[in-house]
């Protein structure tokens, strides 16, 4: 840390000590507006705890863990904070703590506490959910099986997939529509934020998504998505692209999208490990690998048990050394080279945001914002087991949980 913010790190402390706590979190604040630090971010937390805002404490002991070094004292006080944060009752925002245990526990994230890739997706849907008011219309778009609904259950929530992905048995019945993220069928300007989690590298052309993207968000809406940059093929066949950050600003610019932040998931040395350990694993779980030749297999399996025990450390220690990589796990610095996994970026449609209301029922909310992917007319009959636009008179099927398909087929 540099000399001034030791200064006021020093001065947050002094106040800390005195139960000062608005006057610490004015100073760690003040010592944040440069470089992020690991540690002024826990003294941050320790402050907010303090005062007793439990919420905005797991917030800043997350954003600690993010940063190398991760302290497992840093952990140990999120977990002391959460028992007590989930029984609190938060009137339409989302609860921290719940969410934090779901992502662990049931979303498939369970190493949240420990990977900063995964801390920073937490951050990156919880900072999503936040940005969200009760009145706010999300549309979750190639939602699969809505793994991210809890974070919006405060929300008017709307999810929306083709079901491309059935051939790996997904469960599509918590969808509230069948429809082509390259033609949606949504009205423009009626949804404030969209959710894009981990799909615009399946879509054979981004292009016509991001300018879907853009005609449905309201003036002033949010584009909250993530997408891979050195991710190992996976549903396969539809895995067509993959996205570094100049090429998500360039779809955001090219589509009147503002990018307001460009995030790589980790380091370029920790990016690197991740690739050849997943490289590795990909070898060893390959039919002919675990059919015709299991010592091939064993091998890439002690080869990835040395990457974990020996190189990771070392990688680890290297992010963690300013005169070796003196970006670290922050990757903050945007003039370096990155080499991340995935990025996560936040876009914003210019404009005067346009009001939100809250509809009296789900299918009040559909009538509202839905129309004919053909024709784009909006009015659709949804009583009889077909849907059927009243313009252009097309018939739309539902799947097998009667959720309706709107799809050019």
């Amino acid at each position: 840390m540099s000399g001034l913010i030791e200064e006021y790190n020093y001065a947050g402390l002094q106040c800390s000590e005195k139960k000062d706590f608005h006057g610490a979190i004015r100073w760690f604040d003040k010592a944040l507006e440069g470089t992020p630090s690991p540690i002024i971010l826990f003294n941050l937390a320790n402050a907010y705890r303090g005062m007793g805002e439990l919420q905005k404490a797991i917030e800043h002991y997350l954003k600690s863990l993010v940063y190398a070094p991760q302290y497992n004292l840093t952990r140990n006080m999120l977990l002391e904070c959460l028992a007590p944060c989930r029984s609190l009752h938060i009137d339409g925002k989302p609860n921290i703590a719940e969410l934090l245990v779901k992502f662990r526990d049931d979303m498939g994230w369970p190493d949240v506490l420990e990977n900063p890739s995964s801390t920073k997706e937490f951050l990156h849907l919880y900072a999503a959910a936040c940005r969200c008011t009760p009145d706010s219309v999300v549309l979750d778009i190639s939602a699969g099986f809505c793994r991210n609904k809890d974070f919006f259950l405060h929300t008017q929530y709307v999810s929306i997939d083709l079901e491309v992905a059935s051939d790996w048995n997904w469960d599509f019945s918590k969808l509230d529509l069948i429809g082509d993220a390259l033609n949606l069928p949504i009205k423009k300007n009626s949804i404030d934020m969209i959710l894009n989690s981990s799909s615009l590298e399946h879509y054979p052309d981004p292009f016509a998504a991001f300018a879907e993207f853009s005609r449905v968000l309201k003036p002033g809406g949010f584009l909250y998505l993530d997408a891979p940059f050195t991710h190992v093929e996976h549903q396969i066949p539809h895995d067509y692209f993959r996205f570094s950050r100049y090429g998500l600003n360039y779809l955001c610019s090219r589509y009147g999208l503002a990018p307001l932040s460009i995030t790589p998931d980790s380091s370029y040395l920790m990016g690197g490990y991740r690739m050849l350990f997943e490289a590795l694993s990909a070898f060893k779980n390959t039919d002919f690998v675990k059919n015709g030749l299991p010592e091939r297999g064993k091998a890439a399996e002690e080869a990835m048990a040395y990457l974990e025990a020996k190189v990771k450390p070392l990688f680890i220690d290297i992010d963690q050394d300013p005169l070796l990589c003196p970006e670290g796990l922050s990757s903050t610095i945007t003039n370096c080279t990155q080499y991340p996994i995935r990025y996560n970026l936040v876009a914003k449609k210019p404009g005067e945001q346009l009001p939100s209301r809250r509809y009296s029922s789900r299918a009040a909310l559909l009538t509202e914002i839905v129309e004919c992917p053909a024709c784009h007319a909006a009015q659709l009959d949804w009583s009889a087991s077909q849907c059927q636009c009243m313009s252009c008179e097309m018939i739309f099927g539902r799947n097998e949980y009667a959720i309706p398909r709107l799809v050019i087929s």
